[in-house]
């Protein structure tokens, strides 16, 4: 009788992040094509993966689950998929579903911080003014050594999107997007199709990055926002990348 297992481990360092891998063996070894594991985790989402392996009874999976609280404890239950013929997904039945829980490590990264008559202040950015002109502050130098070195405030920008992603509950989600650079390319949209869509995945303007199986180049997972993102973009944003 086949088998699925789940473990998800949360990041030592990272309390906003925690790690899911899974197995599927003993299926059948004539199936031709990828499985997929998805992850619901209560209060923030659900997560999906697919298999590297594309045929056979045996299957991995990992993700990163993102947008965590740190500290925190949440449930968590999985399942795994098979796709049919036709193209569609199809759970591969409950028996093989797995639930449980994990608590978030009590850590967030770090900013740099100053100090301003005794307290201690995060540096996010800052501006200058140059000849009446007022400047943003996106990032420095500083020489350590004789070796000079950027220094790059967390300002989100930049973001490096996830292997693995949540769909919208929509079956198509374009969101109000300010224009982002990506592979050396302008582009002004940024929109998911779901897997009703005969080409499901992630879309800058009408080039397809992400065809639901992986990125087309790793490149495409780096995005820098021309201004930071808001709203919607900016909530699927920190649960499906990580800012930089």
């Amino acid at each position: 009788m086949a088998t699925f297992t789940v473990e998800i481990t949360p990041d030592s360092s990272n309390g906003t992040i925690a790690h899911a891998v899974g197995k599927f063996s003993r299926g059948s070894s004539s199936y031709k094509g990828q499985r997929r594991m998805d992850v619901a985790v209560s209060g923030v989402g659900t997560f999906s993966a697919l298999s590297p392996e594309t045929s056979g009874g045996e299957n991995t999976f990992s993700l990163d689950i993102t947008g965590l609280t740190p500290g925190t404890t949440y449930n968590w239950s999985a399942s795994v998929y098979y796709k049919k013929t036709s193209g569609g997904w199809v759970t591969a039945g409950s028996q093989y579903d797995k639930s449980g829980s994990f608590t978030t490590k009590s850590k967030t990264p770090t900013l740099p911080k100053t100090l301003v008559n005794g307290t201690a202040y995060d540096v996010k950015g800052g501006k200058c003014l140059v000849n009446g002109t007022v400047y943003s502050i996106k990032k420095g130098r500083t020489l350590i050594n004789g070796t000079g070195y950027d220094i790059k405030f967390q300002n989100g920008y930049t973001w490096v999107l996830n292997n693995s992603y949540t769909t919208p509950s929509s079956t198509l989600k374009e969101f109000d997007t300010p224009a982002f650079t990506s592979n050396g390319n302008k582009y002004s949209v940024f929109k998911i199709y779901g897997w009703e869509w005969i080409k499901p995945g992630i879309y800058y303007d009408n080039t397809r990055v992400n065809d639901g199986y992986g990125f087309t180049d790793e490149a495409y997972r780096t995005i820098t926002f021309d201004e930071a993102p808001t709203g919607d973009l900016l909530a699927w944003l920190q649960a499906n990348a990580v800012q930089q």
